[in-house]
């Protein structure tokens, strides 16, 4: 992928992550590298859709945003917002058309979601994207 492409994929996955970064880099075809302001670095792998935050101080652990992490964060958003709808995974299912047992994966953390699956949950639910994803 070129540059432009693996910026307009990082950024519907993650809109925010440009805040602070000052030198954003292409590391390979499918990686690219923020510098922030604070000195952290931060690797975007869109192989992977996920985040790698490496922090420079070698008092504090290095943090690996993960897909099995990613997973378990937005199955605890999506059970919460369909508690706060008061709806259900089935209603969900249909509103989306994605099936049911996706859903289910979906809130058990044992499925990924898509970018556009996450539109189409967060639009069925009445909520943002935000509200499901981590920033």
């Amino acid at each position: 992928m070129d540059f432009d492409e693996l910026m307009e994929e990082m950024l519907l996955y993650y809109p925010d992550i440009t805040q602070g970064a000052v030198d954003i880099t292409q590391e390979d075809d499918y990686c690219i590298k923020l510098v922030y302001e604070n000195g952290d670095t931060r690797y975007y792998d869109s192989t992977k859709h996920s985040t790698k935050l490496v922090r420079p101080n070698p008092n504090l652990k290095n943090y690996l945003i993960t897909t099995e992490s990613m997973k378990r964060d937005f199955a605890r958003r999506l059970n919460r917002q369909i508690y706060l709808k008061n709806t259900t995974k089935r209603i969900i299912s249909e509103k989306t058309g994605i099936p049911y047992s996706t859903i289910s994966k979906y809130s058990t953390a044992k499925v990924e979601p898509s970018a556009f699956n996450v539109l189409l949950i967060s639009e069925a639910l009445g909520c943002s994207v935000s509200d499901l994803l981590k920033f």
